[in-house]
């Protein structure tokens, strides 16, 4: 579930405290452990995810009714951080309900940046982080280093299971942005490929000690606008999580639930955009870096 040591030290110990004393934190994680068991043994998948859905189930029940009750909120806040984050996860794993479909993945990337956005919002306005400095690592782990740090570390994408010339492909990206954004208006699209940059760079710079979060608190960040394209199925905005599946499909390998997410994503992305459409040549690269998964 981790690779850096002090989010090691969280799930291993931390997690496992708040499991005794907090029953629905308990069924969290037993939702997570069915879920990693449906992505190991594909054969009783279907078996493991029912079990799974049971679990979250239950420990939803007491996770909602906690959170709409502000005294319960002040005392419980450890735990209900603790599964707001597994709601993360259960919702990341739906590829493996889906079998990787792509009908649905531009509409479960939206549940899933909604999500995101919601818990971010109930940790900031409802919990303080001072009743949870055990957990910070789960925070910092996400955003290791600022813009200005990445700006002066010497890095090598190498050092990633990124495309080699990621970099250079985003800043192509942004460029086409620029040319086709209305004259005299800042692009929401812009400043979200640059958040992809900084993404390649932290993942760049964390090596293999990269933490999923490093990539998922994008969707976070991302503008209300780009959502909102993104749902109706705009062309930019397709475009632009085109590029993000391909660093989705890079972590893969390090985090389980992850799997089938870019793949599901870009292979939709080439059944929406038209043939004919000025996304479809910049679209060629996300396109090229799963050869072996599309035609």
């Amino acid at each position: 579930m981790a690779t850096r040591p002090d989010v090691l030290h969280i799930w291993r110990t931390i997690i496992p405290q708040s499991c005794y004393e907090n029953d629905f934190v308990l069924h969290g994680i037993l939702a997570l452990s069915a879920a990693h068991k449906a992505y190991l043994l594909s054969g009783n998948r279907q078996l493991y995810l029912n079990l799974s859905d049971y679990h979250f189930n239950i420990g939803s029940e007491t996770f909602r009714s906690q959170l709409s009750d502000e005294d319960e909120r002040k005392k419980n806040q450890k735990p209900l951080f603790l599964f707001g984050g597994v709601v993360i996860i259960h919702i990341l794993t739906s590829t493996l309900r889906t079998h990787n479909s792509e009908a649905d993945a531009i509409e479960n990337l939206v549940r899933l940046a909604r999500a995101i956005k919601g818990f971010r919002v109930i940790i900031l306005s409802c919990l303080s982080w001072s009743a949870m400095t055990d957990l910070a690592a789960l925070d910092s782990g996400s955003r290791p280093f600022t813009s200005k740090e990445l700006g002066e570390m010497d890095l090598s994408i190498r050092n990633t299971n990124l495309p080699f010339d990621i970099l250079e492909t985003l800043e192509d990206l942004q460029a086409f942005q620029t040319k086709n954004a209305p004259p005299g208006l800042d692009s929401p699209y812009e400043k979200a490929t640059l958040g992809l940059r900084d993404i390649a760079k932290t993942l760049a710079a964390c090596g293999v000690f990269s933490e999923a979060g490093i990539v998922l608190r994008w969707l976070y960040f991302l503008d209300a606008d780009i959502l909102t394209d993104i749902e109706t199925l705009q062309p930019p905005a397709l475009l632009l999580v085109a590029y993000f599946a391909v660093i989705l499909s890079s972590m893969e390998k390090t985090v389980w639930y992850l799997n089938g997410w870019g793949e599901a994503i870009i292979r939709q992305v080439d059944q929406l955009l038209e043939e004919d459409s000025k996304e479809r040549s910049m679209f060629a690269w996300a396109k090229q870096q799963i050869p072996h998964k599309l035609p």
